[in-house]
């Protein structure tokens, strides 16, 4: 598979299991998982936020592990610079503010559920943030400047819906509007189904390996790059 592909497949298989343990900790609040799935939403978030992505190997073909590695900054001293550079453009910076979500919505829940934060104003900020990740993600499939094939600006759309639907579901439940419990388990199914549609449908077409990337930053480090 090529480099995009991995990475959503990747992205695809964190949100499945972040959405299992979601699901989990609705039916048992003092459970594990209450505190698991923040911190894998947390650690979700890092990883689309950290790397600096330069789009240099987007449409390579590339082995898993080599994958992994275009997470992590290879130059440690410099990845601030790096970092700014790459994230001017729009379509990173949608990357980012995703991220950024992800890490603030799971570290409030993780703070919720360890009984840090027992103002129940808190219990907004979930909603918000998936609805601020669903902007950011829905508006990020919606041209084919960075995303050519129509697969990829599908799968981003497909993925902002849900995410939508997802804060629009919890926050009428947590704001009482939704009052049953059910309601409460909307958004981590939705959120499993997106992952799930990552994991399988997230394809390019035959013959796309190797498209030139038009957004590629030329003066940024090679082997960093991710485009989830």
């Amino acid at each position: 598979m090529t480099h995009t592909e991995w990475v959503h497949v990747l992205f695809g298989i964190g949100l499945v299991l972040m959405s299992v343990l979601a699901i989990r900790a609705e039916w048992r609040p003092d459970g594990v998982a209450a505190s698991a799935w923040p911190v894998l939403a947390i650690l979700i978030g890092l990883l689309l936020f950290v790397p600096v992505e330069a789009h240099t190997r987007t449409y390579m073909v590339l082995g898993w592990t080599d994958v992994l590695r275009t997470l992590v900054p290879d130059r440690p001293a410099h990845w601030l610079g790096d970092w700014l550079v790459a994230a001017h453009p729009t379509f990173v910076l949608q990357h980012k503010i995703g991220g950024a979500a992800a890490m603030v919505l799971g570290g409030v829940e993780l703070a919720r559920a360890r009984g840090f934060l027992p103002d129940p104003r808190w219990r907004h900020m979930l909603p918000a943030c998936i609805l601020v990740a669903a902007v950011s993600f829905g508006l990020h499939g919606g041209t084919a400047h960075h995303l050519p094939f129509a697969s990829e600006q599908r799968q981003h759309h497909v993925m902002g819906a849900a995410f939508a639907l997802s804060g629009l579901s919890v926050g009428l439940h947590r704001a009482g509007i939704l009052p049953h419990r059910r309601w409460a388990l909307v958004w981590p199914v939705l959120a499993l189904l997106a992952g799930i549609s990552l994991v399988l449908f997230y394809r390019l077409p035959p013959g796309a390996a190797g498209h030139p990337m038009r957004s590629a930053l030329p003066g940024v480090s090679t082997l960093s790059g991710g485009k989830p």
